[in-house]
């Protein structure tokens, strides 16, 4: 746990938030470790996201996760609704961190690093 990281995100309430498929924490961590925050799992909430990273990188981090879905979402008529257009809203902001500086990609555990069974 970062004990000095004050933000605590519920990211599966992002998630649903900004209408993007679920991820694994350890994605969302390790891309805002490669961006230079802390970032860990909180133990009392189960999908809590403990990081120094300031809101907007948490929400530009969704909105580059995101894409073109919310798009293609909102141009099926019999998917509008109320939450699918906040989504549209909060993804159509301009980011502060650009889309490409974002990776998701865990690297495999090498032979030293699995855990002996």
């Amino acid at each position: 746990e970062v004990l000095e990281a004050p933000l605590l995100y519920s990211m599966s309430s992002l998630q649903r938030l900004f209408c993007v498929q679920p991820m694994r924490l350890r994605c969302y961590k390790v891309a805002l470790e490669r961006l230079g925050y802390a970032a860990s799992h909180q133990h009392a909430v189960a999908d809590g996201l403990k990081t120094d990273a300031p809101n907007e990188v948490i929400f530009d981090m969704l909105r580059a996760q995101a894409g073109d879905a919310v798009q293609k979402l909102t141009a099926n008529p019999r998917r509008r609704n109320d939450r699918i257009h906040l989504a549209k809203v909060l993804t159509e902001k301009t980011c502060q961190t650009a889309p490409e500086d974002f990776n998701f990609e865990v690297a495999p555990l090498t032979e030293e690093a699995r855990p002996v069974a």
